[in-house]
């Protein structure tokens, strides 16, 4: 049974836009392209997805002031770092990105809320819901984050004698 077609190599860099641009319009010429880039691994669906997400929450904020965009882009990349730590694992790594992203988010719709004070009361009411999931999305993101890292800490038990002594160790899997 002959294996799957080797794709063509790779564009250079100035053609993969276009050619994921036309691949996402669902152009069929662009397919053996698309499969060179991902083949080459030049493109990390993943990241992909993950950039989408902040993208819309960034945009429904800032808009199209790319000051603004940066800004909050550049405080989300930090957040998610730290949130992360040292050497973290790429559930870790993920975890941080999704709760760095909810705290933005919930952030900007306490932002909004604050701002749009003198709203109806439906939109009021609708305002304070959205801003209500967004902090139980954020809550929960950071739950996981927690307990994913709590798990990958070391723990070790030394017994003295009658006495014992549980230590729990504090920097990943290397620690």
């Amino acid at each position: 049974m002959p294996g799957p077609e080797p794709s063509p190599r790779a564009p250079a860099a100035a053609d993969k836009k276009d050619v994921i641009e036309r691949a996402q319009r669902g152009d069929q010429s662009a397919l053996p392209a698309l499969k060179g880039i991902l083949d080459a691994g030049h493109y990390a669906l993943a990241e992909g997805v993950a950039e989408l997400a902040q993208n819309a929450v960034l945009g429904r904020f800032a808009g199209k002031d790319l000051v603004c965009r940066e800004l909050l882009r550049r405080d989300l990349d930090r957040l998610a770092a730290e949130l992360a730590g040292e050497r973290p694992t790429p559930l870790e790594r993920l975890l941080a990105e999704r709760a760095a992203l909810c705290w933005l988010d919930a952030t900007t719709l306490d932002i909004r809320y604050a701002a749009h004070a003198g709203s109806t009361r439906p939109q009021s009411e609708h305002a304070d819901r959205a801003r209500d999931r967004a902090h139980r999305r954020f809550l929960a993101a950071a739950k996981a984050l927690a307990q994913v890292k709590k798990l990958g800490l070391p723990a070790v038990q030394i017994n003295i004698g009658r006495n014992q002594l549980n230590v729990a160790g504090g920097g990943g899997p290397d620690a």
